[in-house]
């Protein structure tokens, strides 16, 4: 009877357990047998492996009692150097499957959210339109500091953000190049503005509090998150305008532009190829008229948001 419970013997029901689970679960789900369970998958995966391991154990007590104690010594080994290898096997299989995964994302937050002229001229990634929140502003991430920006979701505003769990993040990595890249996002992403080639990446602000800010984190459902406000650089309308390299007037809202900062004021008639900022009074911003060789021309004022609307497109770069 002693020869049962011997340490070797002990470790060889262990190991034969862990290791036949693992290839039980492998097996199951490589073979499919959890497809199209749904919240059931899991656990038809776990029952695979229980059984195999509770197999494999009857099996191993069969093997004490009829092998040598020198061979149940070297079956440990054996089998530890197995549950090694499936060990890694598995950290590698889990490693592509979250790169595939992160690749899907930024896929699709190169493809499906961002508007192809993002890549050409970073203009809007989706037209402005009267339906959507103006906001206080935009928010970029500092990447250069900080390595992950972390989303919460309801915070307690007395408390400081230090105090808060996070709810996903978006993990940036640098390149060779010196810029940095998205290594992970959320599935559910999609900011106002993404070029990383270029250092861009610009959520638009709707609150703004002591330590948190909230943005819109997907501008099709216009859900939002809140961060930690000094997480990066806040730029408020004004400002921002003032750094882009053009206005643009939106097709379905053409506007006229005027001599002065006021609605009823007469009209700039010349023609142009430009709108350069200049500056902001209120609802207004004072552009530059330029020619298609950038040659100024005159100047006027156009009526840039009404109502906490944004009147205007906007190209970021020429």
């Amino acid at each position: 009877m002693s020869k049962f419970i011997k340490p070797s013997s002990i470790l060889f029901y262990i190991l034969s357990f862990v290791v036949f689970v693992i290839i039980g679960a492998t097996y199951a789900a490589l073979s499919g047998a959890a497809d199209g369970q749904g919240l059931a998958g899991g656990a038809i995966v776990l029952g695979y492996g229980i059984m195999s391991g509770l197999i494999a154990i009857v099996v191993a007590i069969i093997l004490v009692y009829s092998v040598s104690h020198k061979a149940i010594v070297i079956g440990n080994r054996i089998f530890f150097l197995v549950l090694l290898i499936l060990i890694a096997v598995l950290i590698i299989r889990q490693k592509m499957r979250k790169d595939k995964v992160n690749d899907e994302n930024l896929s699709r937050l190169t493809t499906d959210i961002i508007h192809p002229a993002v890549y050409s001229e970073v203009k809007n990634d989706f037209p402005q339109t009267n339906e959507r929140p103006l906001g206080l502003g935009f928010f970029s991430p500092n990447f250069y500091e900080n390595s992950v920006l972390y989303f919460y979701g309801n915070p307690n505003l007395s408390k400081t953000v230090q105090d808060h769990t996070p709810t996903d993040s978006i993990v940036f990595k640098p390149t060779e190049y010196g810029n940095f890249e998205i290594a992970y996002v959320p599935p559910w992403l999609q900011p106002e503005h993404l070029k990383m080639d270029y250092d861009l990446l610009y959520f638009r602000v709707q609150t703004l509090g002591a330590e948190f800010i909230e943005i819109t984190v997907n501008t099709t459902t216009q859900n939002t998150a809140y961060i930690n406000r000094f997480a990066g650089n806040i730029i408020l309308w004004p400002e921002f305008l003032l750094k882009v390299y053009s206005i643009e007037m939106q097709p379905e809202n053409p506007l006229s532009i005027k001599i002065k900062p006021f609605e009823y004021a007469g009209e700039v008639k010349n023609e142009y190829e430009f709108l350069q900022p200049v500056l902001i009074k209120n609802e207004w911003i004072q552009v530059e008229l330029q020619d298609k060789n950038l040659k100024p021309i005159t100047k006027g004022w156009i009526q840039w948001k009404k109502d906490e609307k944004l009147l205007i497109s906007y190209a970021l770069l020429c």
